[in-house]
Order: structure tokens, then C-alpha cells, then sequence
């Protein structure tokens, strides 16, 4: 069994859906709601942290620098793998894998599942050679255990019409 952390503490005032909470608030919630399952399901039970943005605006509030915050503070906390989002565009391949090689150090060999990641500008060429270049690298990651595109609605990964992929989607099920 395996739960995810809280959606993004660390995105606050543009109402995309982070949960926007305090360090405390997190510790705070963690030990009431994370623990309790953790201390009930032991190993059978696989914790994943916080999931973080991408971003960065020079202090531990946001992005990987929250996560490592996160991580160093919540002592004895159980925490099996790390959770963390993207999102930028499509010629920002190298930064999307250094993002990765990044979470992987803040991670301290705990694996990483990237549970968003999303292109936010590009031509479709661009993004489908994002994504050609992006998904076998994932793959060859030991340590990246899960990844998923945002999102599969109709217009993105799906045509309007809901009956098949577009060209990104096909991208994506590149295999």
C-alpha cells in the first residue's frame, strides 16, 4: 500500500491547487494524520513525502529546499520515497533532468516518484521531442520509480473528441 503526502505545501497565491501550508503546519499534520498509519501498517505501509514544486525563490518555502526542509525536520518520521512536480517548457529539457538528479540528492536514497510533470510552453514538435528525449531517460533512472504526465484530459494527451491520442499522447506512449 502506498500513500501520498500532501499536494504541494509549498505553492501559495495562484490557486492552482497547492495546499500552501506553513513548515509547521506540515510537521503538524504529518505526525496526525502520517504517523498514525505509518506506526499501524509498518512496512506493509510506504509512505511518499510532501509532493514539491519546481520552484525556487532563493529560500527553504518552496520547491526542493522545502522538501530538504521537510525531510531534516520531521525526525523519525517514516518517509519510503520522495514526491516532487514539474512544470516548464518544452526546451527546458536539461533543467527538467537536473530537477530530477536534484530530488534524488535531497531524497538521500529514497526513491522518487514524479507525480506531475508538464510542458507549459512549445510547439507540439517541441514537446514531442521533450517527451522523446525525457521518458527513456526517466526509464533508465534507477531510482525515479514512478512518473506521470499532467494530465490526460481531451486537448492535451487525448484529442477534443475523447476517442484517441493527439501526437503528444502518442509521444508519451512512446514505447
Amino acid at each position: 500500500m502506498h500513500i501520498l503526502g500532501f499536494n504541494e505545501p509549498d505553492m501559495c497565491g495562484d490557486g492552482k491547487g497547492g495546499a500552501c501550508m506553513s513548515m509547521d503546519a506540515v510537521l503538524s499534520a504529518w505526525s496526525r494524520h502520517m504517523a498514525p498509519l505509518a506506526a499501524k501498517y509498518g512496512d506493509r505501509l510506504k509512505l511518499g513525502s510532501p509532493a514539491v514544486t519546481n520552484g525556487d525563490d532563493g529560500t527553504d518555502r518552496v520547491g526542493l529546499k522545502f522538501l530538504d526542509s521537510f525531510l531534516h525536520r520531521c525526525n523519525g518520521c517514516k518517509i519510503d520515497f520522495v514526491n516532487i512536480h514539474w512544470y516548464e517548457g518544452a526546451h527546458q529539457i536539461d533543467y527538467f533532468k537536473k530537477h530530477v538528479q536534484n530530488a534524488l540528492k535531497v531524497g538521500n536514497g529514497r526513491p522518487v516518484w514524479i507525480t506531475e510533470f508538464g510542458l507549459t510552453s512549445g510547439t507540439n514538435e517541441e514537446k514531442r521531442a521533450f517527451l522523446k528525449e525525457a521518458l527513456p531517460w526517466l526509464d533508465d533512472q534507477r531510482d525515479v520509480h514512478r512518473y506521470a504526465y499532467q494530465m490526460a484530459i481531451q486537448g492535451v494527451l487525448i484529442n477534443s473528441a475523447g476517442n484517441s491520442l493527439t501526437d503528444l499522447g502518442k509521444a508519451y506512449t512512446y514505447a
